[in-house]
């Protein structure tokens, strides 16, 4: 994917509004725009190959830690990321509310998409699709930018009641003493993990593939034990899902 200048992107987002549309902006990225008499924090950036071997068709884009994000994650304003396709002229967007919540939480945040996603777009139209993680992207053409800063809560809504639902799911095994998210994990999908997990494997450092889960997962599942770790380990390269080279 050929990859926009940070300035053009911006010139690209802009000149999609209306040169009768009062619209407001600051300067840098991400920035405060005002439009349609509300506010909004837009962040926006290339989206590109994940690089994955065995999973061609993941894009991504990534969050740095920034200062910048400490005001938008405390604030109530609405945080736009937008990733950009230049081969297809199309934005993908990620779940406002999810993605303010994973600000600054890593020194590089990745959100997801797919390239089969940007690739089958149709001018004029929303391509809402959801990835193997539970989050939904919104897939559209740059033009119809503004349709989409008019309709994003309701774009999102079901995503967002989805999100609410399982947190009262998790909330409720916890309180029945069930299996829940601090018990036991058998199965890594987190692809950031993933990819680190591989890296380590090709290079003969098993054991520093155990460290690693063992310090990536110890808040969520800080019952599990390095034998834990290395267990989940070896029966991911049996069935192949982990390569050791």
């Amino acid at each position: 994917m050929k990859r926009v200048l940070g300035k053009d992107l911006k010139t690209l987002f802009i000149d999609v509004f209306n040169q009768n549309e009062i619209i407001q902006y600051e300067d840098g990225n991400p920035f405060l725009l005002f439009y349609a008499k509300k506010y909004y924090f837009i962040f926006l950036k290339n989206i590109s190959p994940a690089y994955y071997p065995k999973y061609p068709d993941i894009t991504r884009i990534q969050l740095p830690f920034s200062q910048h994000f400490k005001k938008i994650s405390k604030s109530n304003i609405p945080f736009i990321i937008l990733g950009y396709d230049s081969e297809y002229d199309t934005f993908t967007a990620w779940n406002p509310q999810l993605a303010k919540s994973r600000l600054n939480v890593r020194s590089n945040v990745s959100l997801f998409s797919r390239a089969s996603f940007q690739k089958k777009m149709r001018k004029n139209q929303f391509s809402e699709n959801n990835i193997s993680n539970g989050d939904k992207v919104i897939v559209f053409n740059r033009r119809t930018v503004t349709n989409f800063l008019n309709n994003h809560e309701q774009l999102f809504e079901n995503n967002i009641s989805d999100l609410k639902l399982r947190k009262i799911k998790i909330n409720t095994s916890i309180k029945k003493g069930k299996k829940s998210f601090k018990g036991k994990l058998n199965y890594i999908n987190d692809i950031s993990a993933l990819e680190k997990i591989e890296k380590y494997l090709k290079a003969n450092n098993f054991i520093e593939a155990v460290l690693f889960c063992f310090e990536f997962y110890k808040e969520k599942y800080p019952n599990m034990t390095l034998i834990d770790w290395k267990k989940v380990i070896t029966k991911m390269i049996q069935k192949k899902v982990l390569l050791l080279r």
